[in-house]
């Protein structure tokens, strides 16, 4: 049996108004290791950051997590 992950690698945030959680996922998309924490400072800046890891993990897909506070 062959597994196929069609999206690559995945990062997944979880967003706070002074905090972002970041994990990704391995190639396989089948573990996500939790990455350090992104304190958030500007629109901007946070975004920069985001890019450069999404360049640096070779990442394909972003998840979002649903907010509750």
């Amino acid at each position: 049996m062959e597994y196929s992950n069609a999206f690559g690698r995945v990062l997944a945030l979880d967003l706070g108004k002074r905090r972002i959680g970041l994990a990704v996922s391995d190639e396989l998309g089948i573990t996500a290791q939790g990455l350090p924490t992104l304190e958030r400072t500007t629109i901007r800046e946070d975004l920069a950051r985001l890019s450069q890891l999404i360049s640096e993990q070779d990442i394909s897909l972003i998840l979002m997590g649903n907010p509750l506070h």
